[in-house]
């Protein structure tokens, strides 16, 4: 699965047990929580992370 890197996403497919790819909102996009948020879950093992550039 593919996904923004909001946390209730996040917890829908840990729970579910499916791989995900997180894409979080970039800075200029957001507060960067989302950044935050997708680094600690792929240091976890959780996800993969792709970073968006603008």
């Amino acid at each position: 699965m593919f996904s923004r890197a909001g946390a209730n996403s996040i917890f829908e497919f840990l729970h579910l047990r499916k791989p995900m790819l997180l894409i979080p909102l970039t800075k200029a996009q957001s507060r960067g929580d989302q950044i935050l948020t997708a680094e600690s879950f792929r240091k976890a093992g959780y996800s993969d992370v792709l970073r968006r550039r603008i």
